[in-house]
């Protein structure tokens, strides 16, 4: 329900705004330099109005970026536990009196800062590197659906879970995952047909190195030290 409802109230305001978008050539030029401002100012007529929207969103994605970094923080917390990157040790520390892995939440914050900064220099740096955490999921999706295929395709028992696809299961994730694969191979492409330089989707490059530094830290350290959740899990059935 909540994925419903969600997308529901997300697509009435993609259609609000693009109802309200009016000249777009002039919503791109915005000479605040971020077009929905414009948009705003467009709709109302009045900088106050359009001042007062703008700030409700920025208040809106402050707190959105304080989720995210705490989120990320946490994931870099659990790989480092389970000794999957390096300095794990140091990530996974949580000192003691804090009950909060201030070294990984630290860490990820001033990634976070320093990555903004790339804008002041480039924009098409910027969009490459921000553009891995769509990619980024697009992979973990395809990696996971591809698993319940194998499995669903091999007849192997599928984990106990609260949600079952039942009959359709198999169907269900064949469709998503050749969704995925195609998405996955659009989002590499850029914008324009021959791009220069500056117009490059540089993307797949950020998502190449990533790539391969991890499969090499895997096979050279990873296999030797990294101990997955189930193995936690096990343990304490123990």
């Amino acid at each position: 329900m909540t994925t419903l409802f969600n997308g529901a109230f997300g697509w009435i305001m993609v259609i609000t705004y693009c109802f309200c978008i009016g000249n777009l050539e002039e919503a791109i030029t915005s000479p605040t330099g971020q077009p929905f401002m414009q948009v705003f100012y467009i709709s109302t007529q009045s900088v106050s109005s359009a001042t007062v929207m703008a700030s409700i969103l920025i208040v809106m994605i402050a707190f959105s970026n304080l989720t995210m970094v705490s989120t990320s923080s946490r994931q870099l917390f659990t790989f480092a536990r389970d000794h999957a990157v390096p300095f794990s040790p140091w990530f996974s520390d949580v000192p003691e009196g804090w009950d909060l892995p201030i070294n990984a939440i630290l860490t990820t914050f001033l990634i976070s800062s320093l990555l903004s900064l790339i804008n002041i220099g480039s924009a098409v740096a910027l969009n490459s590197i921000t553009s891995l955490a769509t990619t980024g999921l697009l992979s973990s999706y395809m990696v996971s659906i591809g698993c319940m295929i194998w499995r669903r395709c091999t007849k192997s028992p599928l984990l106990p879970s609260k949600f079952s696809l039942g009959r359709w299961g198999l169907a269900i994730n064949i469709v998503s995952e050749v969704f995925l694969v195609v998405i996955f191979v659009l989002a590499f492409m850029p914008g324009n047909p021959n791009p220069t330089a500056s117009q490059m989707n540089w993307s797949i490059l950020i998502y190449g190195t990533v790539a391969l530094s991890s499969l090499v830290h895997y096979v050279f350290r990873g296999t030797h030290r990294y101990e997955g959740p189930v193995a936690y899990v096990r343990m304490l059935e123990q």
